[in-house]
């Protein structure tokens, strides 16, 4: 599984002059917590997060703030071909809600904790009717033949 399969690619941007209420206001109406900033050619100069803003907002009030003053200028990303267990692991590791995805040097998509936990859960098939069995093994170097033959002798697939 790599990102590109999970990622989301109906990118919601904006630019670096943009205000604080601005951001918060299209965060809002597109329902999403993470909004990367780009430049003209959708080049990522910086990304910021729904809590982000709200801990400026009264200072953007009292004084003019633009994304550019607030923006992570350096945010931790992702790419395209990047194994989404990375891409999980690095979220996890950061204690961040999502990594922009950057191909070339330009954004090309979005993945979230919610699109990894979509994955996963499609990967272990728990939205449609399965079976799943597992298995335990000790002192064998390559336990895998041994269990298929088994699976296979017992008339499973």
């Amino acid at each position: 599984m790599i990102v590109r399969r999970w990622m989301s690619t109906d990118l919601v941007t904006i630019n670096k002059e943009a205000s604080i209420q601005e951001a918060l206001g299209r965060m809002k109406q597109k329902s999403i917590r993470h909004l990367p900033v780009v430049g003209p050619d959708n080049e990522l100069i910086g990304w910021v997060t729904d809590a982000d803003l709200r801990g400026v907002l009264i200072a953007s009030m009292l004084e003019e703030l633009t994304l550019e003053d607030v923006m992570i200028r350096k945010p931790i990303v992702g790419s395209p071909e990047m194994p989404l267990e990375e891409a999980a692991r690095l979220l996890l590791e950061k204690r961040v809600g999502g990594l922009p995805v950057i191909d070339g040097g330009v954004l090309v998509g979005v993945i979230t904790i919610v699109d990894i936990l979509s994955a996963f859960i499609t990967f272990l098939g728990l939205f449609t009717e399965s079976s799943r069995l597992d298995v335990k093994v000790s002192g064998s170097a390559n336990p895998l033949p041994e269990l298929a033959r088994i699976v296979k002798h017992r008339g499973a697939k």
